[in-house]
């Protein structure tokens, strides 16, 4: 149910997402919480501009 979701946004972004959150998966094996936060807070602000977009109109869900 949650690829049907992905794949009507679009497959960049899950790639995107996937990529940020590998990141953050291999920081975990080095516990630096640090950088593990930054990420995370990329992915959030990646997220909040993809839903910018969408709900403004420069990006289409595709059928």
């Amino acid at each position: 149910m949650a690829n049907e979701r992905f794949s009507a946004v679009g497959i960049n972004i899950q790639e995107k997402a996937t990529m940020i959150w590998n990141e953050a998966d291999l920081l975990l094996s080095g516990a630096d919480i640090a950088a593990k936060l930054q990420l995370l807070t990329q992915l959030d602000a990646y997220k909040k501009s993809v839903i910018y977009e969408y709900v403004t109109g420069k990006r289409e869900v595709s059928a």
